[in-house]
C-alpha cells in the first residue's frame, strides 16, 4: 500500500477529506519521528513499537573492487509488531497458515506455541 492509498483508506473510514487525512498522517509521522528523536522509543499498543538501534560502525567489502571498506556507525529505525497486527497479518494470509477444523498447521508462519494455541483459541472456541 502506497501513502497515497493510505490517505484514500483513512480518509474513507474516518469520514475526512483527503486533504485532512494527508495532514493527519503527515502529524502521525512527524509525532513517531520526534518520539525516536527524543525518547528512542514509540510504543501504540497492539499494533507495534518502533525503536531507535544503534549500529556499531564494521567492516564490509565492495563488491565491484572486493576490497575492504569502514562502514560507520549510524542510527537506524526498527519495528516490532505488535500482538493485534501479528493476529491479523497470519489469519488473512492463507500462504502462511493453513486452517482446518481439526487440525492446524503452520508452514514458516514464525508464530511462538504460546501465539499458535492462543489463534487456535479464538478460531475454534
Amino acid at each position: 500500500m502506497s501513502k497515497t492509498e493510505l490517505v484514500e483508506f483513512v480518509a474513507a473510514k474516518a469520514g475526512l477529506t483527503k486533504a485532512d487525512a494527508l495532514r493527519a498522517l503527515d502529524a502521525a509521522i512527524e509525532g513517531i519521528t520526534k518520539g525516536l528523536k527524543e525518547d528512542g522509543k514509540v510504543a501504540l499498543v497492539g499494533f507495534g513499537t518502533f525503536t531507535a538501534k544503534n549500529r556499531d560502525a564494521r567492516e564490509g567489502i565492495n563488491p565491484l573492487t572486493k576490497e575492504t571498506i569502514k562502514i560507520p556507525a549510524k542510527v537506524v529505525a526498527g519495528f516490532k509488531a505488535g500482538s493485534k497486527l501479528i493476529f491479523f497479518y497470519y489469519f488473512s494470509s492463507k500462504n502462511l497458515v493453513l486452517l482446518t477444523k481439526s487440525k492446524h498447521t503452520f508452514y514458516n508462519s514464525g508464530l511462538s506455541q504460546e501465539a499458535y494455541l492462543h489463534l487456535g483459541k479464538l478460531l475454534h472456541p
